[in-house]
């Protein structure tokens, strides 16, 4: 279908209309003429000619738009229920919405509000977390010497090296003022020696 498509336009390419081509309206152009034939009759036979043509031309319409709705009862109620529905699930939605609106505005008043305090809250979790850090490192600074002996014991130098240049710069960096480990750096540095 997509290609007979394609051929008949490469056959037959689109042309422009005419500039003079008008279209009519039908209904626009309806009313103009019963508004021009009301305005331009001079007696009132042909205004009530006119009127009776008119309400003769709209029973018609009437009687037409009455079977199309009898023909079509079922499926005209069936589409005002979905509707219906589709109405209600719109308005539960924006209502919904709102809901969420609220609330995230009233979020947003009690977090200014609390600023400060949660900024607080903040710094000390990041020194809490230090903290956590400095004592870890200290653990494994008093497991050194342990450690160290076995490396030796099994005659793993290298090993043994390492963890012993870490463990010093440990000590005398970040962990240098701290006082309990100085029994432990005297004894890294007696190795290290």
């Amino acid at each position: 279908m997509l290609k007979r498509i394609e051929r008949m336009a490469v056959q037959c390419p689109p042309t422009k209309p005419p500039r003079s081509a008008k279209y009519p309206k039908e209904t626009s152009g309806l009313l103009m003429s019963v508004i021009r034939t009301l305005s331009a009759s001079e007696s009132n036979e042909q205004r009530d000619r006119e009127k009776a043509k008119l309400e003769k031309e709209y029973k018609k319409s009437d009687q037409r738009l009455d079977e199309l709705i009898s023909l079509h009862d079922e499926d005209l109620s069936q589409i005002m229920q979905l509707f219906g529905q589709l109405s209600n699930l719109v308005t539960t939605s924006r209502e919904r919405v709102q809901a969420v609106k609220e609330n995230l505005q009233a979020c947003k008043t009690l977090l200014r509000c609390r600023r400060d305090e949660l900024k607080k809250l903040w710094l000390e979790g990041v020194e809490h977390k230090h903290v956590l850090h400095l004592l870890e490192e200290i653990d494994k600074l008093r497991g050194v010497p342990n450690q160290l002996d076995k490396y030796i014991a099994k005659k793993h130098y290298l090993h043994a090296t390492q963890l012993l240049v870490s463990a010093v710069s440990l000590g005398e960096g970040p962990l240098d003022g701290v006082e309990a480990l100085r029994d432990v750096r005297a004894e890294l540095n007696t190795k290290k020696e």
